[in-house]
Parts: structure tokens; sequence; C-alpha cells
């Protein structure tokens, strides 16, 4: 199974960048820009000399160059040091999610599986790295593991409408189309407008035979679009499922025909 989906979900890929954006993760660069205004404000940050303790200035400016593997060096020996430094703590956590977050993009699956994992061994109830981990653990095919943790999300009370979406594509691609329907129509009713989350709902519900369901969706879509291109996608769905429903319904009738055939 591994790596079996990934050439189906590369707009997923995509989505869950642009999630990223609007997740509020812990905001250790804004908390870092204001301790770095407030040392040049005081002549206070000097540059490190060499074979001296890393600072937490030090670690702050390999995060604003992007290099967060290195930055979460020098958060991890920071904590190290100081155990009770929340703060050090917190940056450790954005400079690993980040990394995390850049070998998905790099499709590091693997990578980023064992990334997120050790975030969560040192902070359980990291709502992110969770998150994150399930999303890698489906593109490896680990779907029973990538459920297990988005359980854990939503028994904290933070399920998004992403997390939905996560748990009924673990569900989808393990062959429990009813119970992935669920989490996608939780997705659509938590974000009524993204598309992606009700086009998805839609398929699944035609695949489903649940045509009455699909047919409403698909126009509720057509009346929230805002494009006319997107327009289109809901009226191709309307046009399949009529087409569904048409050879579903053939489909039974020579049944019975054969069934009433045969008992004559």
């Amino acid at each position: 199974m591994k790596l079996r989906y990934r050439k189906s979900y590369t707009a997923l890929s995509a989505l869950i960048l642009a999630f990223t954006l609007g997740t509020g993760l812990p905001d250790a660069l804004a908390a870092g820009k204001s301790l770095n205004q407030s040392n040049q404000k005081t002549g206070t940050e000097k540059p490190q000399a060499t074979g001296t303790p890393a600072t937490m200035q030090d670690g702050y400016a390999l995060l604003t160059q992007g290099k967060y593997d290195a930055a979460a060096k020098v958060f991890s020996s920071l904590a190290a040091r100081s155990p009770e430094d929340f703060m050090a703590a917190q940056y450790l956590d954005y400079a690993q999610l980040q990394t995390g977050l850049t070998q998905i993009r790099l499709h590091k699956f693997v990578s980023a599986t064992s990334t997120f994992a050790s975030i969560i061994k040192r902070n359980p109830n990291s709502v992110h790295a969770r998150r994150y981990l399930a999303f890698s653990l489906i593109q490896t095919g680990e779907l029973k593991q990538a459920i297990i943790q988005l359980q854990f999300t939503e028994s904290l009370k933070k399920k998004t409408a992403f997390d939905s979406f996560l748990l009924g594509t673990a569900y989808e691609l393990g062959a429990q189309s009813k119970d992935a329907v669920v989490y996608f129509m939780d997705a659509v009713q938590a974000d009524p407008g993204n598309d992606f989350y009700r086009l998805k709902a839609i398929d699944t519900l035609r695949g489903l035979a649940l045509y009455a369901k699909a047919s409403a969706l698909s126009q509720t879509g057509v009346q929230l679009a805002t494009s006319e291109e997107i327009k289109q996608k809901y009226y191709t769905r309307m046009n399949q499922i009529v087409s569904a429903e048409r050879l579903a319904n053939a489909t039974r009738h020579c049944r019975t025909e054969k069934a009433s055939a045969e008992a004559n």
C-alpha cells in the first residue's frame, strides 16, 4: 500500500499547505520578532561567539532564514538546559513543525512521519503535529494509524473541517465509504465555502447511490460558487448523478424482468 495514494492526492498536498496558513500554529515567529526588536532597541543582541552556548536569538535567526533543522537543534539544546523554559519548548515545536511541513512539500512522507512523531513524544497534546502526522500516514498507506491520530484530536474537541476531511479520506481509502461520507459531510458543514470538500462529498454520495443527497449538495454548490469555472464543476457532477441514477434504475429494471421471466 505504500505511497499508493500519492497521485490521487496531489490536490490534497496543496490543500494542506493552504490550510496551514490559517491554523494558528504556535506563533513563535511573532514572539521571536518581538524579542529580536527588543534586543535591537537595547543593543543587547550580539553575534554568538565560537564555542559559546546558543541563545534564543540564535535560534530565531535560523528560523527567519528557513533553517528549521538547525533552529530545532538550538531550541532542543536550550530546552534541555532549562526544562522549565516554555518559550524554548514552543520554539522547538514550531521549528520541527516547519521541518515536517517542508518534508511534506518535498513528498518525503516517511521522514515527515518521524518528525511529527518526535513532537508528539514530547508534547502528546500537539494537535498540529497529530494532524500532519495523520496526513503523512495517509500518504504512506498507514490508514489505521492515521485514524487513531485524528480520533485523538477529535477527543480533545479541537477537530477542524480539515481534520474531518482527513478522516473521511482515510476511511475512503480503506474501502469504508459509508464512514467516509459522514466525515466529508462534517467537513462541508464546518466549511461550506470549500469546494474541494463539497465536491469530494458529492462524489462519495454518488458512489453510495445516495443520488438525492448528492444532487442537493451539487445544487447548493452552484448557488455558492464564486466563479463560472467552479459552477461548471457542479453542473458536471449533476449530469454524472443523473447518468448514474438512470443506469442504476435500468440495471434494477433488467434484473426484475429477468427474475420475473425465470419465475414463469
